[in-house]
């Protein structure tokens, strides 16, 4: 085989070869899962993919909510999160409270009680409805915590493949 052709596959071998470890690290950084999270105080906005998260008010010791006639009681005690959410991305996205946890200072974590959450929210609308970019919303979340528990921060999450956001609540 002549010279030039042994140099030109070698070359051609050696660039390859680059192109593989390039594609190595790139894939690397590209599919790499961010585990940190965004953390902000109550009161302070914070994303989590298209959503915009500000949490202005939590009230805990609630057992009742509804109305004398149709209410739902707590196993525990309620904790009402008042949360402003605005679609700060380019597409609709769908709120959906059975995916916001709440975790007391042990780190005990709490799902959201959605039924009860149809009762502290005027608009039942508001739960799996689109939000259209720039439109926001104002809910309830409801969280049923064991009576003398408190809420120590929120876990946000535009959807459940997002990293969520941490809200840090007031004791």
């Amino acid at each position: 085989m002549p010279l030039y052709v042994t140099l030109a596959v070698c070359a051609l071998a050696l660039v390859c070869l680059g192109a593989a470890i390039a594609a190595i690290a790139i894939g690397k950084h590209v599919f790499t899962k961010t585990t940190t999270h965004s953390t902000v105080a109550m009161g302070q906005p914070v994303r989590d993919g298209n959503f915009m998260f500000t949490a202005d008010k939590m009230k805990c010791g609630i057992h009742q909510i509804g109305t004398p006639d149709d209410y739902q009681t707590p196993t525990g005690q309620f904790c009402i999160v008042s949360m402003k959410i605005t679609n700060v991305g380019k597409e609709p996205a769908i709120y959906a409270d059975s995916i916001q946890k709440a975790f007391n200072p042990n780190g005990n974590r709490y799902t959201a009680d959605t039924p009860a959450g149809y009762y502290a929210n005027s608009d039942p609308l508001v739960f799996l409805n689109e939000i259209n970019p720039g439109n926001h919303i104002t809910v309830q979340i409801v969280y049923d915590i064991p009576n003398g528990a408190s809420i120590d921060k929120l876990e946000l999450h535009e959807n459940p493949y997002t990293k969520g956001a941490i809200v840090r609540m007031p004791h």
